[in-house]
């Protein structure tokens, strides 16, 4: 099969769902869209900031979330049944990310930098360190 999807910008990161239902995928644009096998259709597309380069994208093991890193050093996770709408938002990282994945049990995101800084983000914590240690929920992460 071959698919041809429209886009005004060179695709530049793509993400499979652990399933191989849907394939998310970036643009240069920073347009996001996500692609349905079974309908051969791209049928949503995330709110992200337009025209900045998406640096980072991965689809966490459960499938319920989809993480964004852009260029603009900004960190989005969206949660996948209530796309479009973002569900937490975040920038922290002091060099600019190249890269961000989500770990198998969607407890950790881990985003690196051009600083060879690895951020690691536990749950919904929004404060980063290049180590975190976090015994229960956020409210307890230290550093």
């Amino acid at each position: 099969m071959t698919k041809t999807l429209g886009s005004n910008s060179p695709v530049v990161k793509l993400a499979w769902r652990s399933d191989s239902t849907e394939m998310a995928f970036a643009t240069a644009g920073g347009v996001i869209r996500i692609f349905d096998i079974a309908t051969n259709a791209s049928n949503s597309a995330l709110n992200v900031n337009s025209n900045v380069m998406v640096m980072g994208l991965d689809w966490s093991e459960d499938n319920n979330f989809i993480g964004v890193a852009n260029a603009n050093k900004q960190i989005q996770i969206y949660n996948r049944t209530t796309l479009p709408n973002m569900t937490i938002s975040f920038s922290n990282p002091t060099g600019n990310i190249y890269g961000l994945s989500i770990s198998k049990d969607s407890k950790y995101l881990a985003v690196g930098d051009t600083n060879s800084r690895i951020y690691l983000y536990i749950n919904n914590c929004s404060t980063a360190n290049t180590t975190v240690n976090c015994s229960s929920g956020c409210s307890s992460c230290t550093s």
